[in-house]
């Protein structure tokens, strides 16, 4: 006999529903589960992680070596380029003699050997606009030479030197203190042509590299970013201004670091361009058993691209290209349009995304910064018109024109960059383009032709949408 059972009776209806409902949780919880994979699902799933892995070493190696085979050919350029400027100038008497006064004016004693001296080579370096800011660079006027007419020094002392931006002037006057051996009192003009010199061919050096990662950071091509960095190495340029104490190499390099610093990330390239086409599809789940069907889950929505993702970082990349831009316009004047870009990054490019950032609160920070990012990056050439107004029109006993104040002082007049290039150096719209200019254009007639070549090919394949469509697009590769 068994022993009388203790559970208390329930009703077979009760029991029914209970049963049931536990029927429905346990099917609510299997369904809540991730459906079990095979062992050949899983080698699948394991192995696609793997083929990730290899493929970001094998992006990685690539870049390297594109780096690496860059960097050496741009050094391989930069010593023939410099080894070709000085053979030139020892074989080819100098157009002119004004290297040779500068060096008189500057080392009237010969203390460094920059004029009749070891370092009188280094003359090779000052031609055209150098003559110029070594003048200004020196802290002292230079002393009067009775059977000589130096070139003016010590500073801006003419206001024609006010064409000149004061970056490459600071530079010189800085690394001429910095004297070679020790001797000629503190500034050297030694020191400062040699070691601006130096650090000009390390700006250039290093550019090509720049450029290389800008490019593959708009466009995850390669071949175009390696086409377009070998090619920059063989400008015209690159044994004259680029080699020598100028701003261009300077002003290139930070141009191209403030373009870097507002380029979408890219890191965004490996993850767009394996896409849906590598990854594994799921493997279709076995089908339940009959149980209550839970209700569809909604879609979820698609993704911006990594680069329209608003991160906390974008203000300080923005800080960054507007330090660089303001680094650039220190050297070269035209560097005020670089400030276009940093509009374009915060009101054009926002706009191609509709996942941007929208309503009022957001245009009111983009307007804010705005109003503190580009003047920023103009603040180099701003500054410079305020002190050269102060220097030339408020403190008439240094102004060189002591009867009367410049026409440029009057209010409502021109800056003085403007006034300068207009009365000193002809520079005007279509001034260029003068019957005596005609060899330069010849000369440039190869590269034109190439360009209008290009575009005409270009549009020729291409129907006006697509075109509209890449200028609207920015250049960003596709997510």
């Amino acid at each position: 006999m068994h022993p009388p059972s203790t559970t208390p009776a329930t009703s077979p209806s009760s029991s029914s529903s209970s049963s049931s409902t536990a029927h429905s949780l346990a099917a609510a919880a299997a369904a809540a589960l991730p459906p079990k994979l095979s062992s050949s699902q899983r080698y699948d799933h394991h192995h696609h992680h793997e083929d990730d892995d290899d493929d970001d070493h094998d992006d990685n190696d690539k870049l390297r070596r594109c780096h690496s085979r860059i960097l050496n050919l741009s050094l391989k350029v930069r010593i023939a380029s410099l080894a070709a400027l000085c053979l030139a100038s020892s074989l080819q008497q100098s157009f002119d003699t004004s290297p040779h006064l500068v060096a008189l004016g500057l080392d009237p004693r010969n203390r460094h050997g920059l004029s009749f001296g070891a370092a009188a080579p280094l003359l090779a370096l000052v031609r055209w606009d150098t003559v110029y800011f070594l003048s200004i660079a020196s802290p002292t006027p230079a002393p009067s030479h009775p059977d000589l007419s130096l070139p003016a020094s010590g500073g801006y002392s003419h206001e024609q030197m006010l064409a000149f931006q004061p970056g490459i002037v600071a530079l010189l006057r800085i690394t001429g203190y910095l004297s070679l051996g020790g001797a000629g009192g503190p500034w050297s003009p030694l020191s400062a042509l040699a070691l601006t010199t130096l650090l000009a061919n390390v700006a250039t050096w290093i550019a090509p590299l720049i450029l290389f990662r800008l490019i593959w950071a708009h466009t995850a091509s390669l071949r175009l970013a390696w086409l377009s960095a070998a090619l920059s190495l063989i400008c015209p340029a690159a044994g004259t201004a680029l080699s020598s104490p100028t701003p261009e190499p300077f002003y290139s390099l930070f141009a191209l670091l403030g373009m870097l610093s507002l380029a979408p990330p890219s890191s965004s390239h490996s993850q767009s361009q394996r896409g849906s086409s590598s990854s594994p599809s799921p493997s279709p789940s076995p089908s339940p058993s009959p149980s209550p069907s839970p209700s569809p889950s909604p879609s979820p929505e698609p993704k911006p691209s990594p680069a329209a993702i608003p991160t906390r970082d974008t203000f300080t990349r923005r800080l960054c290209a507007a330090c660089c831009f303001a680094i650039a316009t220190s050297f070269r004047s035209n560097g005020v349009l670089l400030s276009g870009f940093i509009l374009w990054d915060l009101f054009w490019a926002p706009a191609q995304d509709a996942a941007g950032n929208s309503g009022a609160l957001a245009a009111l920070v983009d307007l804010s910064e705005a109003a503190l990012l580009v003047p920023l990056s103009i603040s180099p050439f701003l500054l410079t018109q305020v002190w050269a107004f102060g220097r030339f029109c408020v403190d008439t006993a240094s102004s060189l024109d002591a009867g009367g104040t410049r026409p440029w002082c009057r209010a409502g007049s021109r800056s003085v960059y403007a006034f300068v290039q207009d009365q000193y150096w002809d520079v005007g719209f279509l001034r260029y383009w003068t019957w005596s200019q005609l060899p330069n254009f010849i000369l440039a007639s190869p590269v034109l032709a190439l360009c209008i070549y290009t575009l005409v090919c270009y549009s020729a394949r291409s129907d006006v949408v697509e075109i509209v469509i890449l200028l609207y697009s920015g250049f960003y590769p596709p997510a």
